[in-house]
């Protein structure tokens, strides 16, 4: 079932009256997970519930309550059907106290887990996930570590791929890694500015990759559009083409996370113009990059300078396929 129907069914739930001592659900079956409820609360909050085994029952471990996260194991449900109401205990995964935009992304999360979870889910697996979901909404209480028009750049540059998931496992799993893209001896990194003319910030470091290593600048245009794309809008593009790896799907869930913080409710309503920024993508060899000396006089470190490109050699895409690696699936 794709994310998208998870949505639209969910939006078609009624919420049910609350009454009675149980947690009251109005909720279907997810197909083909039979052990799985994707639930609406009497709140009106989306929920996954995963029913439980009469051994796994027994769990006793307290609720866990972050902002917008509620998970409680072996709670005692009520849960109403098309076809009855069904009772029993439950492991419940919740959304609480969020905007439209966030459950929708909640529910998206979900979709990213379920397969990694399996139709047969162990407490391990069930924790395991619990845990990943505790990662991406602890993430989003923190500050920003990038702007949303970097983060988009870099999206935009898996999304124009012409092999997404190969951009995707070499993508940075921490926001703040020197280079955007890494993997073996390839290193790929992505800059963004807004504006007519490609002048980007770079540090020393970035561009002296060690001996032996390829390195590739990747630079976008990107301007924002009332009616553009979002973040969310390139993320939910990449997700669609990664169905069948549901580990990156998850991991650009998280990194998303890591990278906006609590500027992430922001970012979703934040566009820019794609087909622009589409048409400005370039590429070009770090040599091409105008830079300072890397002899620094003593004492000095951590250089950082803002560099034009205007006129610099723009690699064309038969020249990116013959550097090999994950480069070669850019164009």
């Amino acid at each position: 079932m794709e994310a998208l129907s998870l949505i639209e069914i969910f939006n078609r739930l009624v919420a049910p009256a609350p009454s009675g001592s149980k947690s009251l659900f109005t909720a279907v079956r997810i197909t083909p997970y039979e052990r799985y409820r994707l639930g609406k609360d009497a709140d009106g909050s989306p929920a996954l519930l995963i029913k439980l085994d009469l051994t796994e029952s027994k769990n006793t471990s307290p609720p866990i309550r972050l902002q917008h996260l509620y998970v409680a194991h072996s709670l005692n449900c009520e849960i109403h059907h098309d076809s009855g109401v069904e009772s029993g205990r439950f492991t419940v995964i919740s959304c609480k106290d969020a905007d439209r935009p966030m459950e929708t992304y909640f529910i998206r999360v979900l979709q990213a887990l379920l397969p990694t979870l399996g139709e047969n889910p162990t407490p391990i697996r069930v924790n395991q996930a619990v845990s990943h979901l505790v990662e991406l909404f602890q993430a989003l209480r923190n500050p920003p570590r990038k702007t949303a028009q970097g983060l988009w750049a870099e999206l935009l540059v898996i999304a124009e791929a012409r092999d997404t998931s190969t951009l995707m496992q070499a993508w940075h799993t921490m926001p703040d890694d020197l280079y955007d893209f890494n993997s073996g001896l390839h290193r790929l990194e992505v800059k963004s500015t807004s504006g007519q003319l490609r002048r980007h910030h770079f540090s020393l470091t970035q561009l002296q990759p060690p001996s032996g290593t390829v390195l590739v600048v990747a630079s976008v245009i990107a301007n924002r559009a009332g009616a553009g794309t979002t973040v969310i809008d390139l993320v939910e593009e990449i997700a669609s083409r990664l169905n069948e790896d549901p580990d990156n799907v998850l991991r650009l869930y998280q990194v998303v996370a890591l990278t906006l913080g609590d500027s992430w409710h922001q970012a979703t309503f934040e566009a820019f113009d794609r087909e622009a920024a589409r048409q400005s993508l370039a590429f070009f060899d770090a040599s091409e990059i105008p830079m300072i000396s890397s002899q620094l006089p003593q004492g000095v470190s951590n250089v950082h300078f803002t560099s034009d490109l205007t006129g610099k050699t723009i690699l064309l895409a038969t020249e990116l396929r013959q550097y090999g690696g994950f480069i070669s699936a850019i164009p």
